[in-house]
């Protein structure tokens, strides 16, 4: 294992990606990101300097280097939880601006990512270069909060009306009292609901109805949902973009979700039809259904053994499962598009979303991070897994210390070091090299061919203290990636 890594992140810079990282509480990383990046993140950080100290002069804050990446410290805590209404306020608005000045030099995000064992753990993005310089395009964000809370920032009326509407057309508790706060100049959206819909009882999936709702009725006026971003290691804030070329095909887009619950439990929110097809992929899939039940808006299924709590072979065989039922909604017109946590539930994983498209066949595949130091490459073909293989060994400058060929369809890598574990103090080295790794993987992968679906938390895994109390997630996130079919149209993520 050893006890740190300080050799610097290489300066060889993947093509047109980068990846940039919220470190609690105060810090900004970026690996791998070219000057004007670098620019445009320095001037962001500036301006949300400015709000903070109240300020109309520009904020003298300086960039450093360490060990290989490009470091911004902010002055006020925006990366943790529980840190107030106004850090908190910055933190969204720092997204928002990131994304939009970002999406006009032509780069978008491709994906978010929890990467660190960490309860405290803020995501990871990752960048890639689209698009030559380009106009701007306004970024909303909504924010689920507390247990009763929706905020919207850098929204209109329009905006506010749509929201309104999905938590009246999901949410039958209904709308407690709505609000427009302003903090450091910035005007606030504060809706509050009856009753808790972020800590719901374990039978009720009226949260997940209230964020696809959401989401399909803001596509009605053209934002396009971009990620949901964990900030400050709480629930994910929802990010959408505005871009009129995305109107035709996102207009009255419907939206559904399957939420992976306690050990063993899928539940198939507004897209109950899909059951069937579902259920014939578990048992093909070496599971057994132990119970079945079918509501209004839902079915539930309970499966045999513990598929969200498992380690090894049991790990592998549950992330294939994932694989195989996307394949099959996506074969049916259902399109996996994104992962997002919104619910205040220890033992809930991520919502997948999936959103209506033409039926399309692809294969899904996964990258598997798991433990403080394992990467398994999970039902990649063997040419391509032979290129991804070469590019961890290559890529991972602290070194392999195994790889086994033990599990069906996996290809499993023990890291040297922790690069799973808090990317901080002596895991630094280790943490900086591993996503640097990483981002040079995904980049392999898109030359490949596939292209990046979620990031997904998919283990319910967690380390207890001597009481019993829950300290850090074992495992983060599991990557999940889909080649299409040759004959198929692409799709818009």
């Amino acid at each position: 294992m050893g006890a740190e890594f300080s050799m610097p992140v290489p300066p060889s810079r993947p093509n047109n990606v980068f990846c940039l990282i919220f470190c609690p509480f105060t810090k900004i990383r970026l690996l791998h990101a070219p000057p004007e990046v670098e620019a445009v993140v320095l001037k962001v950080v500036n301006n949300i300097e400015m709000r903070t100290n109240n300020s109309s002069t520009i904020i003298a804050t300086t960039s450093k280097e360490k060990m290989g990446a490009t470091q911004f410290t902010m002055s006020s805590s925006l990366f943790t939880t529980n840190n107030g209404k106004q850090a908190a306020t910055l933190g969204k608005q720092l997204c928002v601006d990131l994304l939009q000045e970002l999406y006009k030099l032509g780069w978008d995000l491709e994906l978010s990512s929890d990467l660190a064992r960490s309860s405290w753990q803020a995501a990871a993005l990752f960048f890639r270069k689209t698009s030559t310089a380009r106009p701007g395009a306004r970024v909303v964000c909504v924010a689920p909060g507390k247990q009763d809370m929706l905020t919207l920032l850098n929204h209109d009326q329009r905006v506010k009306s749509k929201v309104v509407e999905a938590v009246q057309d999901t949410w039958a508790a209904g709308i407690q009292e709505v609000q427009d706060t302003t903090v450091l100049g910035l005007m606030l959206h504060d809706i509050k609901m009856n009753g808790n819909p972020w800590y719901t009882s374990e039978a009720n999936v009226d949260d997940n109805r209230i964020i696809c709702r959401i989401i399909s009725k803001l596509s009605e006026i053209n934002l396009k949902l971009v990620a949901g971003i964990n900030i400050k290691g709480g629930t994910d804030s929802l990010f959408f973009i505005q871009d009129l070329s995305f109107s035709q095909i996102l207009h009255k887009t419907k939206f559904c979700a399957i939420s992976l619950c306690q050990h063993n439990r899928l539940r198939l929110v507004d897209c109950k039809e899909m059951c069937c097809h579902v259920e014939q992929v578990i048992l093909r899939n070496q599971y057994q259904i132990k119970e079945k039940s079918v509501s209004e808006h839902h079915a539930k299924l309970k499966l045999d053994g513990t598929p969200w709590h498992c380690s090894g072979y049991e790990s592998v065989k549950s992330r294939r499962l994932i694989c195989r039922i996307s394949e099959i909604m996506h074969k049916e017109g259902w399109a996996l598009t994104d992962a997002l946590d919104n619910s205040r539930r220890e033992d809930d994983k991520s919502m997948l979303l999936y959103r209506s498209c033409p039926p399309t066949t692809g294969r899904f595949s996964c990258i598997c991070l798991t433990g403080p130091d394992h990467l398994r490459l999970i039902d990649f073909p063997p040419s391509d897994q032979e290129i991804l293989s070469r590019t961890v060994t290559e890529r991972y400058l602290p070194g392999v210390e195994k790889v086994e060929n033990t599990e069906f369809c996996s290809l499993k890598f023990s890291l040297a070091g922790s690069p799973w574990s808090n990317p901080s103090g002596c895991d630094l080295g280790w943490a900086l090299h591993a996503r640097s790794m990483l981002l040079h993987l995904l980049n392999t992968a898109h030359r490949l061919g596939y292209r990046l679906a979620v990031s997904a938390d998919v283990s319910a895994k967690y380390r207890t203290d001597g009481d019993g109390n829950r300290e850090f997630p074992l495992d983060v996130h599991s990557i999940y990636l889909v080649k299409l079919d040759s004959k198929a149209a692409p799709l818009l993520h």
